[in-house]
């Protein structure tokens, strides 16, 4: 079924499992992004566009994203400076072009108090299962550390997500069999609910943004009450698996990416995809080696026949016991 088992105990562990993690990219999609378009705020499209190829060839990120939108925007000529790399935990990448700091990520990391029109418009495109990001610039220099004072916003840059064909079918499948779905996702939460709301998860309309979520206890409370979650964390991801754990569930985690490896050593078992990072790859139970999630029922199957064997062996060992000890009193 090209799935490497890497703990045979995790099998077992999978067909007893009640609730299911699972990562949005690269599992209930197909973890390759799509430039869609560039809608400019007010400005010239063209400087936009500058500006956002010269600050992706800049930072030179390997991420989907980037991949996603390096083809489109080529590397003007002018002079780049300190860089800031993507990084999950501040959801923004930036870099200094000509003495001008450009910052691109989630809007409302990027930009926390935006006019209501720019709110609408991106829940508008989020609603609609796209993912959205932020371009804005800053006559100030890139600080060492967090985002430069004096942003303004320059453009939004519209992304779309492909549904894996097979992800309705094993989220059926799971469902039939008890298995309870949560979807937790870096991304904005109305897009994770939109293609979560696509692919055929149950409860997908119950949705929360992480980032709402102040301390340890209102993310425990939130574990039970929600289907999907949005803007989450690598520490937060983890924080969700053990609240599910304490209470009483097994848990399973499906994950590609180094932010998704706390959450990975958390769960009971955890599954990493082989297009994935070799670190998650490394601390998973299980890797599908061809990246198709539509493997997994099988693999749950499996899991329930070695159980159901050694339920067997165990009701036949007993009944074997019973009836040599009754014999040996009647001999007596």
């Amino acid at each position: 079924r090209n799935t490497l088992v890497q703990s045979l105990y995790s099998m077992e562990d999978l067909a007893r499992v009640d609730v299911l993690c699972e990562d949005k990219t690269g599992t209930l999609t197909s973890g390759n992004l799509s430039f869609d378009h560039l809608e400019a705020l007010g400005g010239d499209e063209a400087q936009c566009a500058r500006r956002l190829g010269a600050a992706l060839h800049a930072v030179g990120g390997s991420d989907a994203t980037s991949r996603a939108l390096m083809p489109h925007f080529p590397a003007p000529d002018c002079r780049a400076g300190r860089t800031a790399p993507f990084s999950s935990a501040r959801k923004w990448s930036g870099a200094e072009i000509d003495d001008e700091a450009v910052i691109l990520g989630a809007p409302q990391f990027v930009l926390p108090e935006m006019a209501e029109a720019l709110k609408r418009r991106i829940a508008d495109l989020a609603s609609g299962g796209m993912r959205v990001l932020l371009l804005a610039a800053s006559s100030c220099p890139l600080p060492e550390e967090g985002l430069p004072p004096g942003l303004a916003p320059l453009a939004l840059v519209v992304l779309t997500d492909e549904i894996r064909p097979e992800a309705g079918e094993t989220l059926a499948f799971f469902a039939h069999e008890g298995v309870e779905i949560k979807v937790i996702s870096g991304d904005d939460a109305l897009t994770v609910a939109s293609v979560a709301q696509r692919a055929g998860v149950r409860g997908a309309d119950r949705f929360v943004d992480a980032s709402t979520l102040s301390g340890e206890a209102a993310l425990r409370d939130a574990a039970s009450r929600y289907a999907v979650f949005g803007r989450v964390t690598p520490q937060q991801k983890r924080l969700l698996v053990r609240a599910l754990k304490e209470e009483g569930h097994t848990v399973a985690m499906t994950g590609d990416g180094v932010n998704d490896i706390p959450a990975l050593k958390e769960a009971d078992c955890s599954i990493a995809m082989a297009s994935g990072s070799d670190a998650a790859r490394h601390v998973a139970s299980l890797v599908l080696l061809d990246c198709n999630f539509a493997s997994m029922p099988e693999v749950v199957m499996e899991g329930r026949r070695v159980i159901g064997n050694l339920r067997r062996s165990a009701s036949l060992f007993l009944t074997k016991t019973v009836f040599s000890f009754l014999l040996s009193i009647l001999s007596l």
